[in-house]
């Protein structure tokens, strides 16, 4: 009966990211008029990965989260290094590459932004 639920637990776990303690923190104060956070503004986020980012044209933070990691490592400007920078990043306020518009909205959710 438990082994139902815990992997009924985790399955809903992966469908619906959870904002850490750290995104719930920062992210809301971060939270532009038109409704979205700026990649920029990210605290710990470094001016390699902010520059490669701007080359890569990804403005905010839901561009960043929906981007796919095998083409951000692959991008010119941008190295393993930064990668795992970024992913380290995004993994702190529980988040990750490659994640679908209905994943973002329902973390955005969770923290209780929209």
């Amino acid at each position: 009966m438990f082994k139902k639920a815990d992997s009924f637990r985790k399955i809903a776990e992966t469908v619906v990211p959870m904002p850490t303690a750290r995104a719930l923190q920062v992210l809301p104060g971060l939270w532009e008029k038109d409704q979205e956070i700026l990649a920029e503004k990210l605290p710990g986020l470094s001016t390699r990965a902010m520059n490669g980012m701007c080359r890569l044209e990804i403005r905010t933070l839901a561009e960043l989260v929906q981007f796919e990691e095998a083409r951000f490592l692959t991008a010119k400007w941008i190295g393993k290094k930064t990668t795992q920078d970024v992913k380290d990043l995004l993994s702190e306020l529980g988040l990750r590459f490659g994640m679908s518009k209905s994943e973002w909205r329902a973390y955005v959710a969770a923290l209780g932004l929209r």
